[in-house]
């Protein structure tokens, strides 16, 4: 038996060998792939200066969060009257605040009503200090309960 050929490593007959149709269509298809979960947490850990555990639960834990934290750094760096946020201090909100705003309705990332612009205001009028975090804890409250998703933190 040990002598014997094992027919499980023997190339398959009826299957032809793959061919590329053109060149560089495999490169295509590697560019539509999503980015391997443990090279996203790194690479939020570098760009974005995360821990590993803040980045793993964005990561792991949290449908639709890398896409909402990704476009909240954005808008973060767009706003051209105020300071960005940091990462780690918008990390820390949305893995806290906002999760357990979600949690009570039931709700992910990509189906917030709150948007990443929101909490990113409403985390630039706390770190200018024109409101406490307590007072922003509310705001996003209820933005999130009326579903005011165009609305300006400030006037809510």
């Amino acid at each position: 038996k040990e002598d014997e050929v094992d027919y499980r490593f023997l190339p398959e007959p009826d299957i032809p060998p793959l061919e590329e149709p053109y060149p560089g269509w495999i490169a295509d298809i590697e560019a539509t792939l999503p980015r391997h979960p443990t090279l996203l947490v790194e690479d939020m850990q570098r760009t974005h200066g995360l821990s590993a555990s803040d980045a793993r639960a964005l990561v792991y834990r949290l449908d639709g969060a890398v896409a909402f934290f990704e476009e909240a750094m954005r808008a973060s760096s767009s706003e051209a009257d105020d300071e960005p946020v940091p990462a780690p201090e918008l990390c820390k909100w949305m893995l806290n605040d906002v999760v357990g705003e979600l949690n009570e309705r039931r709700l992910g990332f990509s189906t917030s009503p709150c948007s990443s612009w929101q909490l990113v205001r409403t985390l630039q009028l706390v770190l200018r200090r024109d409101i406490s975090a307590r007072s922003a804890k509310s705001v996003l409250g209820e933005l999130m309960a009326r579903s005011l998703r165009d609305i300006d933190p400030l006037d809510v």
